[in-house]
């Protein structure tokens, strides 16, 4: 029988992988679509099919929510505008290593925000995994792009929305109702975004692309379903168990996933330095548990 605290890791494991593939169906859908296009049709999907699946605990879903969930939408829209724009002008595997530095930036945040301490261990764990997503990336900063810079800028984003959602979580029915909710406040966000700079659509190119091969239409629709409603309603619902800076540390393990998807689909190479990297960071999350003593029997709160 597994533990709650299993259960939790396996079902974040699962979420890192689906950001991991989110990496190359952004790639793909951004052949026909621009990038705050693609932001508000994934968004304006994720939303009504989440609240669909929220059945009765949505219900007490009030204008105070409504506000949280607007408030939540800025930071994670930010941090998805800034990534998908970037990964315009950069590589899968790289856009993933960037990406990454949430794992840094939330912790930071806690410790500024919550006046947090955070043990040596747990740092430790943070440089190894990042130097991990450091050698998969091959270590070429020489070159680092107008691309990597945005990816960076979401990756602060993302810490926000991360440290952001333990404050306001506890105030919704369901993991449900509050991705549907700031699903749809995302998608207006990107619809809006798209109207002003007059955002590409290239319908023809969108649907002359199949549903069973890699493309466009497949991948708007894996960020609208998979990514946007079962990754996003994963992280909600195990952050109200699972302290920000572990749920960042293990999400962590999008960037291996990214690199494989991207050397599968997209024909990105992965050597033997690439292979050693991932083996860190798989490492550093796998030793998680043992970076200092649990303080509560469901939260993951033993690095604090």
């Amino acid at each position: 029988m597994l533990s709650t605290r299993s259960v939790h890791a396996i079902l974040l494991l699962i979420a890192a992988i689906l950001w991991g593939l989110a990496f190359v169906a952004s790639k793909w859908a951004l052949v026909a679509i621009g990038p705050f296009s693609i932001i508000a049709i994934r968004f304006f999907m994720a939303g009504p099919l989440s609240l669909l699946f929220m059945g009765k605990k949505g219900k007490g879903t009030n204008r105070h929510m409504l506000k949280l969930a607007l408030i939540a939408s800025i930071p994670i829209f930010l941090g998805m505008a800034f990534q998908i724009v970037g990964l315009m002008f950069t590589t899968v595997a790289k856009s993933g290593f960037i990406t990454c530095f949430y794992a840094i930036f939330t912790p930071m945040l806690e410790a500024r925000v919550k006046k947090k301490k955070f043990s040596k261990a747990y740092w430790t764990l943070v440089f190894i995994s990042m130097l991990g997503v450091a050698m998969m990336c091959r270590f070429e900063w020489g070159e680092f792009s107008w691309g990597d810079f945005l990816t960076l800028l979401s990756a602060f984003f993302f810490a926000v929305h991360i440290v952001y959602l333990e404050r306001i979580l506890p105030q919704f029915p369901s993991a449900f109702a509050f991705n549907g909710l700031q699903s749809l406040f995302m998608g207006l966000w990107g619809l809006i975004m798209a109207l002003i700079i007059g955002d590409k659509l290239d319908l023809p190119v969108l649907f002359a692309s199949s549903l069973w091969s890699p493309g466009p239409l497949l991948g708007i629709l894996l960020l609208g379903t998979f990514v946007s409603v079962v990754a996003f309603t994963i992280q909600i619902h195990c952050q109200k168990k699972i302290p920000p800076n572990i749920v960042a540390l293990i999400f962590l393990l999008e960037s291996p996933f990214a690199a494989v998807f991207g050397h599968y689909f997209l024909g990105e190479v992965i050597g033997t330095m690439e292979i050693g990297g991932m083996a860190l960071i798989m490492a550093s999350v796998a030793l998680l548990p043992f970076s200092g003593p649990r303080v509560s029997p469901n939260r993951l709160e033993g690095i604090v």
